[in-house]
């Protein structure tokens, strides 16, 4: 049977978001990006799992150890938290194909800055006129916030 994707090889691998088997490439190519997998699929938590073991060697690498230390301790004492974040920036790519990167960024950027504001004790949200950063901005913020209390 081919693969349901690609119609070109063989499907050997079961793919739970189209309910059949898809070829191994087709999984490791679209996976979470236009397959919308399930977050407890097989293939989706081994691809997750060797992306973060490529990120930290070449964090380590450019940062050093002691840098990348400080960080994983930060993660392990809230990894609620890190989880959280994690599945807001997915369900707003999910939710929306014209979101890039550079606007994921200045989402970051604004939120960061409106931490920073408060931390002074000033109240004041940073709003671009980007509508996509604007989205990630609050996402993150909301859960911040909810974190927090």
């Amino acid at each position: 049977m081919k693969c349901v994707v690609c119609n070109r090889r063989k499907g050997k691998r079961y793919c739970p978001a189209k309910h059949t088997k898809i070829c191994a490439i087709c999984c490791a190519e679209k996976r979470g990006i236009e397959i919308n997998c399930p977050l407890d699929c097989e293939y989706l938590i081994a691809g997750q799992k060797v992306h973060q073991q490529r990120i930290t060697k070449a964090r380590i690498e450019k940062e050093g150890i002691k840098s990348y230390v400080k960080k994983t301790d930060l993660y392990l004492k809230s990894p609620e938290f890190f989880a959280n974040i994690e599945i807001a920036i997915s369900r707003l790519y999910r939710s929306n194909k014209n979101l890039s990167n550079k606007d994921l960024i200045l989402g970051l950027e604004q939120a960061s800055k409106t931490l920073e504001t408060q931390d002074k004790g000033i109240i004041y949200e940073y709003i671009g006129e980007n509508e996509y950063s604007n989205e990630i901005t609050k996402s993150i913020l909301n859960i911040v916030n909810s974190f927090m209390n």
